[in-house]
């Protein structure tokens, strides 16, 4: 297996994961959407997505084996 310590392909592929998720987000807190979302959903689904952010981090790290 490939080891990725000196490659740029995991910035690649999560810096757009994270820009569209974060613009996903900053959309719900639109005063065109969250009327519709409800500000309990649009705050839940913030923190349901950091806490998946937060664990899948670790889990790279391999923290959690």
């Amino acid at each position: 297996m490939r080891s990725y310590s000196s490659s740029h392909v995991p910035f690649i592929i999560t810096t757009p994961l994270v820009l569209l998720i974060h613009a996903i987000l900053a959309a719900l807190h639109t005063p065109a959407l969250l009327p519709r979302v409800g500000v309990h959903t649009a705050a839940y689904v913030g923190v349901l997505v950091g806490i998946m952010s937060f664990f899948a981090g670790l889990a790279v790290w391999g923290a959690l084996s």
